[in-house]
């Protein structure tokens, strides 16, 4: 899982500006809709709230404000479904333009698909039994598509949305050091809560396919030939900066948590870069094949 807010670029002033538009959108999606009202919108939420609680409010809540709202109203979040089909008409008009501002390019969830040619937007508290969320910003995760099937209507445990849960701390990828005639790759889960997520996602079973790059990184690593990887550290700055480090360049993804978000499988080709590196004596020898299982 890797977390939206972990890019280091989404600041307070940004996020707040990216809310702020969201909001803005909502807005001209309920006036364009010919069926609700923004008065009846609104009113529903502040008669059932004792004026507690505003459309805007819903609509800008943070992931622990949605959480303490349907900890405080289930039964009406769980009953206006109204929200249902105005989210189909924000999703429409402005669902790219969300993920866009979001800079997101691989799915949070999964880490190895890129969104930007069919982005689905999940609800990671399920639109079937809160739909008064529909329209919240911290519950709209931009997904693959694959994604956003596997978990359908099921409650996962690790918001992409949450900033107490860093990548780094919740999974890991590894190897079996005893068996390295074929490389298994071990996804190990550092937060017990994460264990939903990768059950859900399947997440063991969608990373075997990727025998061949724990192959390639593993014969890049073995080499390593320090002089070359220093050696791209201008060709990394020319003619344009990619702001990679050059052992980034070399391996071809970064290693960073807060740049996860820019490139599939960069949380498994630090791991397993890392698994090589301090399994030097291992590794050194002649395997015939890279395989996961």
């Amino acid at each position: 899982m890797i977390g939206i807010l972990q890019n280091k670029h989404l600041d307070s002033r940004k996020m707040q500006k990216i809310i702020n538009d969201h909001y803005s959108n909502v807005i001209l999606t309920i006036k364009r809709s010919r069926t609700h009202k923004m008065h009846d919108v609104n009113n529903d939420i502040l008669n059932y709230t004792s004026g507690r609680l505003t459309f805007e409010i819903i609509v800008k809540a943070d992931y622990n404000k949605i959480k303490s709202i349907i900890n405080k109203y289930a039964p009406f979040t769980n009953s206006v479904s109204k929200y249902k089909t105005l989210f189909e008409r924000y999703r429409i008009n402005y669902g790219n333009k969300l993920i866009e501002s979001l800079e997101l390019t691989v799915c949070p969830y999964c880490n190895r698909n890129f969104i930007n040619s069919s982005p689905d937007l999940d609800h990671f508290f399920p639109i079937s039994k809160h739909p008064l969320f529909s329209l919240s910003l911290y519950n709209l995760i931009p997904a693959c598509t694959v994604c956003n099937r596997k978990k359908s209507n099921k409650a996962i445990s690790v918001s992409p949305y949450d900033i107490t849960k860093k990548t780094d701390s919740i999974i890991k990828f590894t190897l079996d050091p005893k068996n390295m005639t074929y490389f298994s790759l071990i996804i190990k889960i550092l937060d017990k809560q994460m264990q939903s997520n990768a059950d859900t996602f399947k997440l063991q079973n969608s990373y075997e396919i990727h025998s061949d790059i724990i192959k390639e990184l593993y014969f890049k690593t073995l080499k390593y030939p320090k002089n070359y990887i220093k050696s791209l550290e201008k060709l990394a700055k020319f003619p344009i900066s990619i702001n990679m480090t050059p052992e980034e360049f070399y391996y071809g993804n970064y290693f960073k948590e807060s740049d996860y978000y820019k490139r599939p499988l960069s949380k498994m080709t630090k791991d397993i870069i890392d698994f090589f590196k301090k399994n030097i004596n291992i590794t050194s020898l002649s395997i015939p094949n890279v395989k996961s299982k």
